[in-house]
């Protein structure tokens, strides 16, 4: 099929080189033109601008940080929008806006362009082995004609009705995925600070009913001092944003994730935008004066 496929950074990258290694044509784009070598070389083609990677593409991809990066795209001066031929479709993979992704679809479909959100989750790793997890909101008869693509980039694809269902259950996975992380670093620490071994610790949270796949992932991230690295804290404060949005429309109050958000908001403050996800567990880590970097065993060293 000839795709186009808009947004390279950590997640995106992967995924297009999955279409690409599928045998698709693939039209790529982003901001820094770098990103695009690795795809070039297997057979990829540039694209100057958002529009010129829509024009003929059957199915476009985008892959973005957040809401406005994701209207740019679509509505700027060089946006895709005016590019796209009727009977094509746009599947947006960013985590983004509730209502300005049902606006867009909504635009879209006047204009016989069908529109499908797939926001994805499970971490770099699977995005490069095509493993990722998608959730899916659209029309039932997109989602079949997209599915073979979805199934190219993820293992665990789930439709969950329409447009605006996949943006809710992707920012619910995500406040709590951020729940999970400050927990895991404050039980790290915790523990430590009563002298018990950090990494015997976090093997017996992973056989306990705290286990998770955060505790499972990111623990080692906290042990290396790489803090999530591959995931911005600007990103996460962005996603907790949006959650906390979706709440008040919603009349709720959701104080542990009222929580989170000053949290990150603090790391994001100390540390900077381009910080890991995983930076409000260092800052608890120096507010404590307990380091929790450790050197993990080899797999299959005796312990």
């Amino acid at each position: 099929m000839k795709l186009g496929f808009i947004g390279l950074g950590s997640i995106g990258n992967p995924m297009a080189t999955n279409l690409v290694k599928a045998g698709h044509q693939v039209a790529v784009h982003d901001l820094q033109r770098q990103r695009a070598d690795g795809l070039l070389a297997l057979g990829a083609r540039w694209a100057n601008s958002p529009a010129e990677a829509a024009v003929g593409a059957e199915v476009l991809f985008t892959s973005l940080p957040g809401p406005k990066q994701v209207r740019t795209v679509l509505e700027g001066e060089t946006g895709a929008m005016d590019a796209l031929a009727a009977g094509s479709i746009w599947v947006d993979l960013s985590t983004t806006d509730l209502a300005q992704t049902r606006r867009l679809a909504a635009e879209l479909a006047a204009r016989d362009v069908a529109a499908l959100e797939a926001p994805v989750t499970g971490g770099v790793a699977n995005a490069h082995a095509g493993r990722i997890t998608i959730f899916v909101g659209g029309p039932e008869e997109t989602y079949r004609k997209v599915l073979p693509l979805l199934s190219v980039m993820g293992k665990e694809i789930i439709h969950l009705g329409p447009i605006g269902n996949a943006t809710i259950v992707k920012l619910i996975t995500n406040f709590m995925c951020f729940i999970h992380e400050v927990a895991l670093g404050e039980g790290l620490v915790l523990g430590t600070s009563y002298g018990i071994d950090t990494v015997k610790l976090w093997e017996a949270i992973k056989v306990s009913y705290a286990d998770s796949f955060v505790a499972r992932v990111d623990g080692p991230d906290i042990f290396s001092g790489a803090y999530g690295d591959s995931f911005a804290i600007a990103l996460a404060c962005k996603d907790i944003g949006l959650s906390l949005a979706l709440a008040r429309d919603a009349g709720l109050k959701l104080e542990a994730t009222e929580l989170i958000d000053r949290l990150y908001g603090e790391a994001r403050a100390r540390y900077g935008d381009a910080a890991g996800c995983l930076h409000p567990v260092r800052m608890i880590e120096e507010r404590s004066g307990i380091s929790l970097q450790r050197d993990l065993p080899a797999k299959g060293a005796a312990r």
